[in-house]
């Protein structure tokens, strides 16, 4: 159950809208741009790291919530399922993997 649980939560997590959340502030284009990729970047690493925190010992639990941050950020539910690429949340999650399978 608790699997479940952290899948459904991956996925959660990949579909909120960082450019959303971004809307309205006053930043350069650049910077904007930059800020909103290293948004994508932790949403994709922290989908992995608490999939380590709930089972630690389960390897293909991370690489799975990793996979479903990245599907939620690329096809999340509350827009019809289309969206951006999810180019920042895939270099945060094989950053993350990588950084925790190589500490093992």
């Amino acid at each position: 159950m608790e699997d479940v649980l952290l899948y459904i939560a991956a996925y959660l997590l990949g579909t909120v809208p960082m450019g959303k959340l971004l809307k309205g502030r006053k930043f350069p284009k650049k910077s904007a741009a930059w800020f909103r990729l290293s948004l994508d970047l932790l949403k994709g690493a922290a989908a992995v790291t608490l999939a380590r925190a709930v089972s630690p010992t389960d390897e293909p639990d991370w690489v799975l919530a990793g996979f479903l941050a990245i599907l939620g950020d690329r096809f999340p539910f509350h827009s019809k399922f289309k969206a951006d690429p999810a180019f920042g949340t895939t270099l945060g999650t094989f950053a993350a993997l990588i950084g925790w399978l190589l500490t093992r």
